[in-house]
């Protein structure tokens, strides 16, 4: 029984672990203050990099739109383009038929009007003198069948006048017109 009674305090081993205990919660206390602190240093990181990508959004924004109209008037500048691109195909070359009716023509005449189409050319030409009308009419368009310009199947004098200006005369000249074979549907 002797062996059962303890007379000894335990004062001194409640005191190591209150002392324990303390200083165990004095660490868990530092490592959560700790890790707050890193926590709070991170969100204003995240958030410093938030404020700057949210800049650079704007910005981007901003020169998407500024492309966008760019593009725009790409797209209708490309169109106008295609647009005559594709009227110029279909307008007719007429430099062939004019080239060897205006060859014919003097320096003393003076081409005052000009009316093509796919059957005919009409020349009005006006001159004061009418000698050089008269050289003309009986030089340069009396032709054999050979020297006809290419193309020209007949030579009409459409109008003879005098004016103030001295004399006009108008003529006009037919072409062959190649027939166009009808299109199968």
């Amino acid at each position: 029984m002797k062996e059962e009674i303890n007379l000894v305090t335990n004062a001194h081993v409640e005191s190591k672990n209150v002392r324990r205990l303390f200083l165990s919660s004095v660490v868990v206390f530092g490592l959560a203050f700790f890790a707050a602190v890193v926590l709070v240093g991170y969100v204003f990181l995240l958030k410093s990099n938030f404020s700057s990508l949210d800049e650079k959004e704007q910005n981007t924004k901003t020169q998407i739109s500024a492309l966008s109209d760019k593009k725009n008037k790409f797209l209708i500048t490309k169109d106008r383009l295609l647009s005559i691109n594709a009227l110029l195909r279909l307008r007719k070359n007429f430099e062939e038929k004019l080239e060897p009716i205006i060859s014919l023509i003097p320096q003393e005449l003076t081409i005052t009007g000009l009316s093509v189409t796919d059957e005919r050319v009409q020349v009005t030409l006006v001159t004061d003198d009418i000698f050089a009308l008269d050289s003309f009419l009986e030089e340069k368009l009396n032709f054999s069948d050979q020297d006809i310009p290419k193309g020209v199947r007949k030579i009409d004098l459409a109008s003879f006048s005098e004016n103030t200006d001295g004399y006009l005369i108008s003529l006009n000249f037919y072409f062959v017109v190649p027939k166009v074979a009808p299109r199968s549907l």
